[in-house]
């Protein structure tokens, strides 16, 4: 056990070498006039963050289980590209690309994670490009590439690695400054490396199409519908079929008050006829207030299906769960200090199983506050506390945890 426990120490304070490194290479970059680096029109800021958390339940285990608390480094290199730079451009690409390296303290330890399973190496690379055409039609396409992983659930449990691709493309176009169409494609394709897990494989199809008619200058009436076609592994799981209706109206008081709300009902059927077909209320909504220059908040609101994998909750649970939610966000910048911000957050979903034999209902609750603080636009150093919790009619599925991260970055 000592020297496992040296081993680790020994691990945390080679990344922490490895780590300040690459970031002294980088102010060493960043320290010269030039911000960012140019290519013709092009912007290309890459950048490294370090960040040390305190993990009071890795495993979120209910009090009755082990409930383990670790301390972990995240290693985060990335790099971020514009092309061009100019916002009002007609046309426009994004990519980012971001690797988060996590080490624990406790990976490898003969008791609590005899198989390290607890370290892992994710990556993610997004893409977007976006065209606005004068006559009114605008395009966008994007691509998300996860290399990820499900973490363990419990001492001795396996991580569960993954690689997911997602499509998304939008279209939409205002015609006569009164009538707006807007159609969108969501595909997702997720595929587990090991073989005893191909159960929890998906590929997710998702259309939908959204009509507005402007009824005042700052309101305008919607409605629409979504067809989504879910595949996967049977026998534990089904495929399925979801259709969804919507009404609901848009609000644009000014450029700082806009809002949108849907609301309508979802329908989901089973290809396996052990499964119950089910039809639920459906919401989506949004308010998006910008108070001033220095402080925004947003409120969003959620009512949908959701489904279950092997991975999360068991097929005991049923092949569903209905989610209902709300979540606010708030983001204030000091005048008197413009390099100081803060953020705070509030969710709260609650999940219901209509499948499960116990009648499982879960209320989760979400609650973080932050702060950043700059220097010399290119040295970000952060603190953040973040507290999740989940209280079930279950008592195995409750759990509390707390999270407190240091964090320092550097971008060029």
């Amino acid at each position: 056990m000592r020297k496992i426990q040296e081993n680790s120490m020994y691990v945390i304070k080679k990344v922490w070498v490895k780590s300040l490194g690459l970031m002294i290479a980088l102010l060493l970059i960043v320290s010269s006039s030039v911000h960012a680096i140019w290519l013709g029109q092009s912007q290309v800021n890459p950048y490294v963050e370090i960040q040390g958390n305190y993990d009071s339940n890795i495993y979120r285990a209910s009090d009755q289980g082990d409930i383990e608390s670790d301390f972990i480094i995240v290693l985060s290199p990335g790099i971020h590209v514009e092309f061009p730079t100019t916002k009002e451009s007609s046309y426009r690409f994004l990519a980012n690309y971001r690797a988060n390296l996590n080490f624990y303290t406790k990976n490898g330890d003969a008791t609590i994670d005899p198989d390290s399973q607890l370290n892992t190496t994710e990556h993610r690379l997004d893409a977007q490009a976006r065209l606005n055409f004068a006559s009114g039609l605008n395009l966008s396409t994007g691509y998300i590439l996860n290399l990820g992983s499900v973490p363990p659930d419990f001492i001795g449990d396996t991580r569960d690695k993954y690689t997911e691709h997602e499509i998304q493309a939008q279209a939409g176009y205002k015609f006569v400054d009164r009538y707006e169409l807007q159609l969108g494609y969501d595909g997702t394709f997720r595929k587990y490396k090991e073989e005893n897990i191909k159960i929890d494989d998906i590929t997710t199809h998702r259309l939908d199409a959204t009509f507005f008619y402007r009824l005042f200058p700052s309101l305008s009436l919607l409605g629409g519908g979504g067809y989504a076609k879910i595949d996967r592994k049977e026998p534990a799981y089904s495929d399925s079929n979801e259709y969804r209706g919507f009404g609901g109206f848009r609000y644009e008081a000014t450029e700082r008050l806009t809002g949108i709300l849907k609301a309508g009902v979802v329908s989901k059927k089973f290809a396996n006829t052990a499964f119950g077909d089910t039809t639920n209320a459906y919401v989506s909504g949004e308010l998006v207030a910008n108070f001033s220059e220095n402080t925004k908040a947003s409120v969003r609101l959620n009512r949908d299906l959701a489904e279950t994998s092997v991975t999360e909750d068991s097929a005991e649970n049923g092949a569903y769960y209905v989610i209902t939610g709300v979540r606010a966000t708030l983001d204030h910048t000091f005048a008197t200090a413009p390099n100081l911000s803060l953020a705070g957050l509030v969710s709260y979903q609650k999940k219901t199983y209509p499948e499960d034999l116990n009648d499982r209902s879960d209320n989760a609750l979400e609650v973080g506050v932050g702060a950043e603080y700059k220097f010399y636009k290119f040295i970000i150093v952060g603190v953040k506390y973040a507290h999740s919790g989940n209280d079930s009619n279950i008592d195995a599925n409750d759990f509390s945890d707390n999270l407190v991260t240091l964090s320092i970055r550097a971008i060029l």
